[in-house]
């Protein structure tokens, strides 16, 4: 160390963090010598503390062996015969009796020669956990002295008669006796501390109970040292043993000042973690790894990834910052929660050697990609041969020749629609007009969107009475053969019942729901000029409640989007009109009558007047190809989907609704607002993620290493980027095969490939070069989400989900290098 002139002294040394230190100062007029004291608090704290020359934490658990964690000092280690260990200690586990009264079996520390302190010498400290219910007296925690009855004790902390009493001794002189509060023996464990200092040159002891408040104090005796061993838990000579369990025994070659003796006695403040989803990481995933950020409140030491709980069947850990941050990579779950922890204890801080604090449990969700089992039944209307995937009532149900539509077509009159232009015709009461359909068993959303519009492409709404068309959910009949039998023909009226012939059919038997758009009847429910209505019906045992309205749907405005839940007995119906309006909750009918199993599909009626001018029985039977119909009913797509697992019957029937006359009510702002509406409006595109591709090719191990799990990587060893066997659907070392055809003066490099049609989140690029330079290469065949490729060369594919692709450009006599490029789209 060095003074400076200024008076600043400076300089690195290695000593107790109190010691002195002699500074002898020289100059022409001669030297001079001065003890300088330094007290510091220690940068290593308690644990870690230079001082800190003997720790028993009593943690073994079992064996003969007390072992001493102390970084300074002799190592006193000891073996103890006949040692006994209990759990549930002030930390972790504490040495002595199951029964906190009866006799703990003492023990010498080994090498104790930097135990042996001179009482007017040698600050110290001595610092245990007790725990006892033992009535009795004179009960000895830790001894030092001749070996003599009756002789000199040159260092000692006991417990009095009573028990509740504590006194030390230092330099053959007791102190006085303190009474303890809460009392000694009352079965808790309570700090008992010890030290011994230097006041202004008088060395003083005082012995301290828990946290410190409660203490007394008195001079160190003028005794010395003696070759007495000290012992844990009776005098040396003995005779006085502790009746009791121990605990964090420590001895420091200083004493420990008053806020110290408080920190021992609070609880130990280990490290925190926060384990957090790591960048990227989205908390519903579908990625069949997942990746967990740990961050250290400060630096540990020791964590493996065996020290986390997880949810994978496989997990590897990568320091990002040592010490502080690391993250964890989970991989082999099932679906659902997928959660980490690090537990408490698993690492120590490296300051102190605290054990950590339990960190937060952080989970995601997994949801492996499942195809909706009702989407496949959705329909885009974009190819005219799905029509047959359509059912019809009049047909199902045996109502020869009722067929109630003069044009129903896909992709046809319309591009991209189903068109639906109905016959006079409707649905009310036992009447059954118009239905196209599919069976649906269990919870559904439904949604179509459609134009209401004119026959004949006159503007503006439907004018003739009840011209709707909407989605429908109804009951199926069950039978197949409603035609009259013996069928007289359309052209004869049967009275009902039809005396002299047979039917299935009753009058009483229709139930349905429907939600549908066009035009209803001004005189009935007023009229907003120029506005379309919704009209909202429910029919039970062929009793039909109905309304219509205007409310909310905005001037001109022919296109609406409907959409029908159910979720066991319980259905909602919602609306939203033209292009991104809102969402109105429109109504929601209880139906315990309905089976699991429904006809869902789109319903068209028109002209009511002429319609109800029949007989009910003869109107389901026959076509009434006159009076004024005039509806065009074009849907865009017709879109099925599972409920999300939100929706319930219970959070359905929480839902408010506009109902009859009613404002209208949103769906923004509800507690299912992300679960129906648009959440559930997508159009159904099975495919194949880069996720997918990983799961199905990669082990729960090869998923924890980053270095597999990349879109570049070559995760089975093939020299094929993982990417590239994505899109081309194959693990073939060699994918692409190059042929040169034709003549000299016209060749034709034609290459084959493989391609996989499902695979979404990437672009595939089969492309040429002349000369390999970088920027030389030109697109032949771009595939986007596995549609169908388009470019500059002559393209032919066949096959279904894994196509084989070919590809022809011509050479222009040059050396053609041709390759194939993914482009990940979808970040994995």
């Amino acid at each position: 160390m060095s003074l400076s002139s200024g008076g600043v002294l400076s300089g690195t040394v290695n000593a107790p963090a109190r010691a002195i230190f002699t500074v002898q100062v020289s100059d022409s007029s001669g030297s001079a010598s001065r003890e300088l004291q330094l007290d510091v608090q220690p940068a290593g704290g308690f644990v870690n503390d230079p001082d800190l020359i003997l720790h028993y934490t009593f943690d073994e658990g079992g064996g003969t062996q007390v072992w001493d964690i102390s970084p300074a000092g002799n190592n006193h280690a000891t073996t103890v015969g006949n040692a006994h260990w209990v759990p549930g200690g002030r930390f972790g586990g504490a040495y002595g009796p199951a029964d906190a009264s009866a006799t703990l079996n003492r023990f010498f520390p080994a090498n104790q020669g930097d135990l042996d302190f001179v009482p007017r010498g040698d600050a110290f400290t001595v610092s245990v956990w007790v725990r006892s219910t033992f009535v009795g007296g004179y009960r000895t925690i830790i001894g030092k002295d001749d070996g003599q009855i009756s002789g000199y004790t040159q260092m000692r902390l006991w417990a009095t008669n009573p028990l509740t009493n504590v006194q030390g001794a230092n330099g053959g002189q007791f102190g006085g006796q303190l009474a303890t509060t809460p009392a000694l023996n009352d079965g808790q464990w309570h700090l008992l501390t010890m030290t011994s200092f230097n006041d202004a040159g008088t060395w003083r002891t005082r012995v301290y109970y828990d946290d410190g408040m409660l203490f007394n104090q008195f001079n160190t005796g003028p005794g010395g040292t003696t070759p007495g061993l000290l012992r844990i838990g009776d005098t040396t000579l003995g005779g006085n043993s502790w009746n009791g369990q121990l605990d964090d025994l420590r001895i420091y070659r200083r004493a420990l000042s008053p806020s110290e003796v408080a920190q021992l006695y609070s609880p130990p403040v280990g490290p925190t973690v926060n384990i957090a989803l790591a960048p990227g990481q989205q908390a519903d995933s579908a990625r069949p790894y997942v990746e967990f950020d740990a961050t250290f409140s400060e630096p540990v030491t020791g964590l493996t990834v065996d020290d986390f709980t997880h949810s994978g069947t496989h997990a590897l850990l990568m320091t990002l910052v040592e010490g502080t941050q690391y993250r964890l990579r989970i991989a082999g779950y099932t679906a659902g929660v997928v959660s980490a922890q690090l537990p408490a204890a698993r690492v120590t801080a490296v300051s102190d050697g605290e054990p950590n604090n339990a960190s937060n449990i952080a989970s995601v969700t997994y949801s492996p990609p499942v195809d909706d089992d009702l989407a496949p039944l959705s329909d885009e209307f974009e190819d005219a041969a799905t029509l047959a995937d359509w059912q019809r009532n009049y047909l199902v149900e045996g109502w020869t020749g009722a067929n109630k539509l003069e044009v129903w077509d896909i992709d046809t009159s319309r591009e991209g629609h189903m068109r639906l232009v109905p016959y006079a015709s409707s649905w009310y009461q036992p009447y059954t007009g118009a239905y196209a359909f599919k069976n649906v068993t269990g919870d559904f959303v439904a949604t179509m969107r459609m134009h209401a519009a004119r026959r004949g492409g006159l503007p503006g709404r439907p004018v003739s009475t009840y011209s709707l068309g909407g989605i429908m959910v109804r009951t199926p009949r069950g039978f197949t053969n409603a035609a009259p039998n013996p069928d007289p023909g359309p052209g004869v009226v049967l009275p009902w019942p039809p005396s002299g012939y047979t039917t299935p059919w009753t009058p009483d038997s229709e139930n349905y729901i429907f939600l549908s758009y066009g035009y209803a009847d001004a005189a009935m429910w007023g009229n907003v000029p120029d506005t379309w209505y919704n009209e909202v019906k429910t029919t039970i045992n062929g009793v039909s409640t109905l309304y219509a309205t205007q409310s909310g749907i905005p001037v001109n405005t022919d296109l609406v989007t409907l959409q029908v839940v159910r979720s066991g007995n319980v259905f909602v119906v919602l609306r939203r009109h033209g292009e991104g309006g809102p969402w109105i909750i429109e109504n929601r009918f209880t139906r315990n009558d309905m089976p699991a199993t429904l006809q869902l599909g789109i319903t068209t009626y028109t002209d009511w007047p002429s319609a109800s001018a029949q007989d009910a029985f003869h109107h389901n039977r026959t076509v009434n190809t006159g009076g004024n119909p005039d509806l065009v009913a074009d849907a865009d797509y017709f879109r099925l989907r599972r409920p999300a697992t939100a929706v319930s019957p219970a959070t359905l029937q929480s839902l408010p609704v506009t109902g009859q006359g009613g404002a209208p009510v949103m769906l923004t702002g509800t507690g299912l607002e992300t679960a129906l509406g648009d959440s559930m409006n997508t159009a159904h595109q099975p495919g194949q993620t880069f996720d997918d591709w990983l799961r199905d090719h990669l082990t729960p191990a090869q998923l924890i290493l980053s270095a597999l799990t990349s879109p570049a990587a070559d995760a089975n060893g093939n020299g094929i980027g993982n990417a590239v066997e994505f899109a081309l659907g194959t693990t073939d070392s060699s994918p692409l095969h190059l042929e040169i055809l034709g003549p000299p003066e016209a060749r034709v490099a034609r290459v084959t490939t493989t391609r996989n049609a499902l695979a979404r989140g990437m672009t595939l690029v089969i492309e040429s070069n002349t000369s390999l330079d970088p920027g030389g290469w030109t697109a032949l065949a771009t595939s986007v989400d596995g549609g169908e490729p388009a470019g500059t060369a002559s393209i032919n594919e066949t096959g279904d989900a894994l196509r084989t692709l070919t590809v022809e450009t011509p050479t222009g006599g040059q050396v053609l290098f041709v390759r194939a490029r993914v482009v990940m789209t979808t970040s994995p």
